[in-house]
């Protein structure tokens, strides 16, 4: 190692090299690698987010590109009302299952069994009630028997004979209970999804009825099938001869 003595001795121009590289101060490794961080972002600053997030091989975080990105209004106003919208929508899918239930609750129906047959437009259910049948009408079998009032009540006993399962519907147009306490409904049987109403006045069991010109959701086609049943005598059109055609009035076939 030279001395003092002998490093004052060199020429300028090495003396001058010498000083012109002054000695590194030592770094820790925690400093080295905050200072480089700096770096990588005052760098990244200063170029353009999409030329600094088209580096594929950089994560956008620890290339700077993340912080120095501007959200532009738009974004921000959709950010916003994101976050405005999305307790209202947690309300409505909660609730919504809820309504839905209770809409499709309505056009099943309540559900019910039958424990017998009155008569061709009346039945007894397993909890007591009696249904009379909307918005159709069929010949009498008590007090005064009339013609096709056993037959009718005898096709009703086939479609719904006693533990018959059914949904009971219930028409707007007209009340929900009569003078008699009945409760005014479509039966339709579960099995085979079949209207009972429409049933009977399709094949000439009964005839429409629309009970203070109130015409329900079905009136135009218990019309139709009542015009086809007339005009090809099924049922109680064939039977009784002379049986008047009005809709808006009960059925009268005659005495029997």
């Amino acid at each position: 190692m030279r001395s003092a003595s002998q490093i004052a001795s060199l020429s300028p121009v090495r003396a001058t090299s010498f000083a012109s590289f002054p000695l590194k101060r030592s770094r820790s490794p925690a400093r080295t690698l905050l200072d480089r961080f700096e770096n990588v972002g005052r760098a990244n600053g200063s170029a353009s987010s999409t030329s600094c997030c088209s580096r594929r091989r950089t994560s956008r975080r620890s290339s700077g590109c993340y912080r120095s990105r501007q959200r532009s209004p738009i974004l921000r106003t959709m950010l916003s009302s994101r976050r405005l919208l999305l307790p209202s929508l947690c309300v409505v899918l909660v609730f919504a299952p809820t309504a839905g239930g209770a809409a499709n609750r309505s056009r099943a129906g309540q559900l019910a069994r039958i424990d017998h047959v009155v008569d061709g437009d009346t039945v007894a259910l397993t909890n007591g009630r009696h249904v009379r049948l909307v918005q159709i009408d069929t010949p009498e079998v008590y007090f005064s028997t009339e013609c096709y009032g056993e037959q009718a009540s005898t096709i009703t006993k086939r479609l719904l004979p006693p533990g018959t399962a059914v949904r009971l519907l219930r028409e707007p147009k007209t009340d929900a209970v009569d003078s008699y306490g009945r409760l005014l409904r479509y039966v339709v049987r579960v099995r085979g999804n079949l209207d009972v109403n429409v049933q009977l006045v399709r094949v000439g069991a009964a005839a429409p009825y629309f009970y203070d010109y109130r015409r329900g959701r079905y009136a135009g086609l218990l019309a139709r099938l009542g015009r086809r049943a007339r005009s090809h005598q099924l049922g109680l059109w064939g039977s009784c001869p002379g049986t008047p055609w009005d809709p808006n009035h009960g059925v009268s076939t005659g005495p029997s």
